[in-house]
């Protein structure tokens, strides 16, 4: 399995472009589903189109 770190590049299904686009994996905070807090920091595949958080990528 591949290991990722900020910068990388990647591809990943983007939920509110509909399509299959081009990520990069960035560290942000972002919000639970449930609406009940923030991780703060964390690693994301973000959509290079739309900058929504699409993927979180394992890390080290």
């Amino acid at each position: 399995m591949k290991v990722f770190t900020a910068g990388d590049k990647s591809r990943a299904y983007c939920y509110h472009c509909l399509d299959i686009v081009h990520t990069t994996i960035l560290l942000r905070d972002v919000r639970f589903s449930d609406g009940q807090g923030i991780a703060k920091n964390i690693l994301v595949g973000v959509c290079d189109d739309c900058g929504s958080v699409v993927a979180t990528p394992r890390s080290r």
